[in-house]
């Protein structure tokens, strides 16, 4: 049920990306083992809605409200999905060296 959107965002890698003869794909191989060197203070990201820019605080503090107590979020998806959105909205998250999702 909650693993829709992964056939979607497959659905779409394999529509920009062409399909994949193994189970691993080389990309995200790459992409793993250089993610600690990547620098993410200086990370370009899309421009915030203008919907969105003017309840951005809210936003943000409803964000990590729910961020406070992990055990309300039922999966782990949840969590890695609030932060991105956090991201998004111009805030930063704090990252554990070595943490993966």
């Amino acid at each position: 049920r909650h693993h829709i959107l992964e056939l979607v965002v497959g659905a779409v890698f394999k529509k920009l990306f062409g399909d994949t003869k193994s189970p691993e794909v080389t990309l995200f191989k790459t992409l793993k083992t250089s993610w600690d060197s990547f620098d993410l203070t200086d990370i370009l990201l899309p421009k915030i809605p203008t919907s969105y820019q003017k309840n951005r605080e809210d936003l943000l503090s409803y964000i990590d409200s729910l961020l406070e107590n992990e055990k309300n979020l039922p999966i782990c998806d949840y969590k890695e999905f609030l932060e991105l959105a956090k991201l998004i909205l111009g805030d930063t998250v704090t990252r554990k060296k070595g943490y993966t999702y």
